[in-house]
């Protein structure tokens, strides 16, 4: 998708120097796929404790050991 959008000159400065990409459309790629990433791995953690994982580590190895 394209897109065009208005940015700081210090917010593009400084994207570039942390980035270490050479355009700044390198850049904002690069810092949008990390915050999704990021924003993803927070979903996760937010997740810990709240599952419950009823699992049967013989039952478990027995499988493993019929797939074989």
């Amino acid at each position: 998708m394209r897109m065009t959008i208005a940015v700081e000159d210090e917010v593009v400065e400084a994207l570039l120097r942390y980035s270490r990409k050479k355009t700044a459309a390198a850049a904002a790629r690069f810092a949008l796929a990390d915050w999704v990433r990021l924003k993803k791995i927070q979903e996760l953690r937010s997740l810990r404790g709240k599952l419950e994982i009823a699992d049967d580590l013989s039952e478990l190895r027995g499988m493993e050991m019929s797939a074989k």
